[in-house]
């Protein structure tokens, strides 16, 4: 129903259903805050070092710190919120702002982490990567006697970002800075 391309399902009903999505797929429990219980999550299953991260106030005036992708669920399941309190949605709101993405909308990035989520799940289950898994053998017999105190599941985490293609859907949504080479002249 998120995806059905006809007006009858409005954006604001398909934000909702994403909303039920993430929560089945999270496993969300009854929780009273259930939007930063799902930023905490995003941030387990998801962020890393490389994350831009951001410290805000909540309503009663205490820090949160998480990195873009906590805060993008956080954003997003208060989006939800207001949609179900009845609140009075403006179509800004439903923008989501990221570096040269004018059209990007939160309902895109709910796609793009869902179907991120998903393949880390399948991933996670051994039902994708068995390449991924094959390398990263590789690297720990080479690099374990440069970094012997290094796991194997550092370069699992590694490989998978980097051929799973998250590392590139993070730097298009600005959550991580690209890295250049010292004294590059590329502007």
């Amino acid at each position: 129903m998120a995806h059905i391309e006809d007006s009858q399902v409005s954006v604001l009903s398909k934000i909702v259903i994403m909303a039920v999505a993430f929560e089945i797929l999270l496993q969300v429990p009854n929780v009273s805050n259930k939007k930063q219980w799902i930023a905490n999550e995003l941030e387990k299953r998801i962020s890393n070092l490389n994350f831009l991260k951001e410290t805000r106030k909540d309503r009663k005036g205490n820090d949160h710190t998480y990195s873009k992708i906590g805060w993008w669920g956080w954003d997003f399941y208060k989006i939800r919120n207001n949609i179900v309190h009845g609140d009075i949605i403006k179509s800004e709101i439903l923008h989501y702002y990221a570096p040269n993405r004018e059209w990007l909308t939160h309902l895109i990035v709910a796609d793009l982490i869902f179907w991120e989520c998903v393949k880390r799940e399948l991933f996670n289950h051994k039902c994708i990567g068995d390449n991924i898994y094959s390398l990263a053998k590789e690297c720990n017999k080479i690099l374990s006697k440069a970094f012997p105190e290094e796991p194997q599941s550092t370069y699992i985490k590694q490989l998978s970002r980097w051929f799973l293609g998250f590392n590139e859907i993070h730097k298009a949504l600005g959550w991580i800075l690209e890295k250049r080479a010292p004294n590059s002249n590329l502007q």
